[in-house]
C-alpha cells in the first residue's frame, strides 16, 4: 500500500494523491458512489496474445536429454510470504537437484530489480537457475510452464519449446465473482496444456470439465522444519489457537473465522487467538488475540508447537498449511468442502466444519474441551502426513514431464 502511494505521488503529484485518497475513503464508507472506470488497460495483454497466430512446429537445435531437461517457468510477480510461489520454487529446486536446468521469468512487471537475490533470501536458494524480470526473450526449452491464469496467455503463443504444461495450484476462476476475470481465468484451462495440479480434486476438474490432460502431485511439508517439539507445548491455562489470517484474500474466509471466534467467545470459553500470515498490527477484535504478521517457516513451526489448535480456511483448493500443522502434531479445523474431503478424513486426521460460524465454533469447542479427541486427531494427523515429502512430489512432477515428452517423440 505504501509503495503504491509513493508511486502515485511520484507520477501524478501530492495533490492528485490526496484527491484520490479522499475519494477512496468516501467510497469505502459508502458516502460516495464509486465511479465507473475503464480498467481494460491492465488486461490488454489478453487480446494482444490471443490475436497472435501460432506458427508451425518449432525445431529445437539441442537434442532431447530426459536426464538434463531445460525447464522454463513463467510466473507472476511475487512478494514475501507468497505460498503459491514457494510451492513452485520447491518443485523447481528439486528438479534442479535431479539434474535439470530451470529458468524463471516474471511476466507483466517485476518489482524486484535483483530477482535472484530476492528469491534466494525470501524463498529458496538456487544454485544453477537463471532469473529474468520479463519475458522479452524467452529462450528455447524442453518444457514451458504456465503457473497462473495470467501467465497462460503468453505461454499460449511462446513456441520455442517441446511441450507446454500448466502448473495449476488452485481453481483460479473462484478468485473472482462471475465476471470478465472469472472467464479470463477459466478460458486458460481450454488452451490445451498438460495440467499438473496440486491434488487430485483439481486434476479431476481439469479432466472432466475442460477435457484437459491432467496429472497431479501432492502438497507436502519440509521435514527438517515441521516436526513435534513437545517441550514447547502450551502449559498455560488459556488455550491458544493459531489462525491463518488473510483479510485481503477472500478465499481464506476471514470474516467467517472472526464470526466463529466471536461465537466461541460468547459461549464463555477461554482462548486466545494467534493470528499469522497478515502483515498488519493487531486488529480490534472482541476476544483475546495477538497478530504475529508474516512469519518465517522456522517461526511457524515454533508457533505450531506452542498452541493447542490450528484453524485454517481454504474455500477453493486445499491448503498445505494444515499439513505443516499436522507435522507438528497440532490438531486442525478446516472447512468441510469437496476439496478438503478429497484429501483429508473428517473426524480422523482433521475436523471439517460446515462453513458457518456455529459449526466452526462447535468444532473448535469440541477439540478444546475433549483432550482425548484432540490428542487422537493430532496423532492421526501426524501419522497421515508422514507419507508426503517435497522430494516425492517433485519426483512425481518429473515423471509426468518425462512421460509426456516420450509420448510426443
Amino acid at each position: 500500500m505504501i509503495k503504491k502511494a509513493i508511486k502515485i505521488i511520484k507520477k501524478y503529484g501530492l495533490k492528485a494523491f490526496v484527491r484520490e485518497s479522499i475519494k477512496w475513503i468516501l467510497t469505502k464508507l459508502h458516502l460516495r458512489k464509486p465511479e465507473a472506470s475503464v480498467r481494460s488497460s491492465q488486461y490488454n495483454y489478453i487480446d494482444n496474445f490471443l490475436r497472435l497466430k501460432q506458427h508451425g512446429k518449432y525445431e529445437l537445435k539441442q537434442a532431447l536429454n530426459l536426464n538434463h531437461l531445460t525447464i522454463n517457468w513463467i510466473i507472476p510477480d511475487l512478494s514475501r510470504g507468497a505460498g503459491g510461489h514457494m510451492t513452485i520454487f520447491r518443485i523447481a529446486k528439486f528438479l534442479e537437484e535431479f539434474g535439470h536446468k530451470n529458468r524463471i521469468y516474471v511476466f507483466n512487471g517485476c518489482q524486484h530489480k535483483n530477482l535472484e537475490k530476492f528469491i534466494n533470501k525470501n524463498f529458496i536458494k538456487f544454485k544453477n537457475t537463471e532469473f529474468y524480470t520479463n519475458i522479452d526473450s524467452v529462450r528455447d526449452s524442453d518444457v514451458l510452464f504456465a503457473t497462473s491464469w495470467q501467465t497462460a496467455y503468453p505461454v499460449k503463443v511462446i513456441n520455442n519449446t517441446r511441450r507446454k504444461f500448466y502448473f495449476v495450484q488452485d481453481f483460479e476462476p473462484w478468485f473472482y465473482p462471475m465476471s470478465a476475470e472469472y472467464k479470463f481465468a477459466e478460458n486458460t484451462y481450454k488452451f490445451g496444456f498438460h495440467c499438473i495440479t496440486a491434488g487430485s480434486w483439481l486434476a479431476k476438474i481439469m479432466q472432466e470439465k475442460y477435457n484437459a490432460k491432467s496429472n497431479y502431485f501432492d502438497l507436502a511439508y519440509d521435514r527438517q522444519i515441521y516436526y513435534p517439539k513437545n517441550k514447547n507445548k502450551n502449559n498455560k491455562q488459556m488455550p491458544l489457537i493459531a489462525y491463518y489470517a488473510r483479510p485481503s484474500t477472500s478465499r481464506r474466509g476471514f470474516e467467517l473465522a472472526m464470526q466463529s471466534f466471536r461465537e466461541l467467545f460468547r459461549r464463555g470459553i477461554d482462548f486466545k487467538v494467534i493470528l499469522f500470515g497478515w502483515d498488519e498490527s493487531q486488529p480490534g477484535l472482541p476476544f483475546p488475540c495477538k497478530s504475529m504478521g508474516i512469519l518465517e517457516h522456522g517461526q511457524l513451526a515454533s508457533l505450531y508447537n506452542k498452541v493447542d489448535l490450528g484453524l485454517v480456511f481454504s474455500l477453493t483448493n486445499y491448503s498445505l498449511i494444515p499439513q505443516e500443522m499436522m507435522a507438528c502434531k497440532l490438531p486442525v479445523v478446516d472447512i468441510n468442502s469437496e476439496t478438503t474431503q478429497a484429501i483429508f478424513t473428517n473426524n480422523k486426521n482433521i475436523i471439517l466444519a460446515d462453513p458457518n460460524p456455529i459449526a466452526v465454533a462447535n468444532a473448535m469447542e469440541k477439540l478444546l474441551k475433549h483432550n482425548k479427541l484432540r490428542d487422537k486427531i493430532a496423532e492421526n494427523g501426524h501419522n497421515w502426513v508422514g507419507q508426503f515429502s517435497w522430494k516425492k512430489s517433485a519426483k512425481k512432477v518429473e515423471d509426468i514431464i518425462k512421460a509426456e515428452l516420450i509420448s510426443i517423440l
